[in-house]
């Protein structure tokens, strides 16, 4: 399971969350009555993308590091949507101290749109492996590794973690002021540039409204594009480019803002 504070059934609070679901993964591997083999692995986003943008709460992950060590299972931790300072840091695992991967599967953003794609592993796990094991016939594309190594120049020389950490703040500080008036938001969330909307019913009961796809052809009509994602689908996702500006955050919250009322309106 992974901690979900809007939904949770240990309740909202995104500290308890994370410890309830600690506590409940300690104990399926714990108790030999479970049902559970023992993993050889553990694969969790630090943020959640197509589930609906859901970071894991503080604690999450430096608990699961933990856990692994214990039960001898790998860590996995896919960045292919959060990686490369989408959230602030080069990978959204930093967020945490003290935490790291035996393996960190990443893409998108590794090039800059170019396809490619990478595993970070340990030097142990490497090891375990034998030379040529790991190939493919379009593994290490010239073109495709020279725009990476190109990719990651611009990303420090341009300072878009940084960049990406303050918009990211501004962004989400004004979608919930606009979610104020609107009753079909149930949360907005995220880190830096990643960032999601979640909509709910507006009877106050909470219950996911599937709606996010509408949203996402809404905004494409009016010149936004945002990703439909959620468990249902119910979240409006935003992972825009690290190069914009506070003119395009303001534009893109006056869009959502329309496009709620929009939703609502035909409910």
């Amino acid at each position: 399971p992974y901690p979900y504070p809007l939904r949770s059934p240990w309740g909202p609070d995104p500290k308890e969350t994370a410890d309830h679901t600690l506590r409940f993964l300690q104990t399926c591997l714990s108790d030999p009555a479970s049902g559970w083999r023992p993993p050889a692995a553990v694969v969790v986003e630090p943020v959640q993308g197509n589930g609906g943008v859901i970071p894991a709460p503080e604690g999450f992950l430096a608990g699961l590091r933990s856990l692994c060590d214990e039960h001898g299972m790998v860590l996995i931790l896919d960045e292919v949507m959060s990686g490369f300072h989408r959230t602030g840091p080069r990978f959204a695992y930093e967020h945490e101290p003290d935490v790291r991967p035996d393996i960190l599967v990443l893409g998108k953003s590794l090039s800059s749109g170019l396809p490619l794609a990478a595993c970070v592993i340990r030097h142990s796990i490497g090891e375990a492996s034998p030379p040529t094991t790991e190939t493919s016939t379009y593994a290490g594309n010239l073109v495709a590794c020279a725009a990476a190594l190109a990719a990651q120049d611009v990303y420090e020389a341009e300072g878009l973690g940084e960049r990406a950490a303050e918009l990211g703040s501004s962004f989400l500080d004004r979608l919930r002021s606009v979610a104020q008036r609107h009753a079909i938001v149930g949360e907005v969330r995220g880190r830096g540039l990643m960032v999601g909307v979640e909509l709910v019913m507006p009877d106050g009961s909470g219950d996911p409204l599937p709606r996010a796809a509408d949203a996402s052809r809404m905004a494409i009509q009016r010149g936004l594009l945002v990703y439909p994602g959620g468990h249902w689908p119910n979240v409006i996702a935003y992972l825009p480019p690290l190069i914009v500006d506070e003119r395009d955050v303001a534009v893109a919250v006056e869009i959502t803002d329309a496009i709620l009322s929009e939703l609502a309106a035909a409910l």
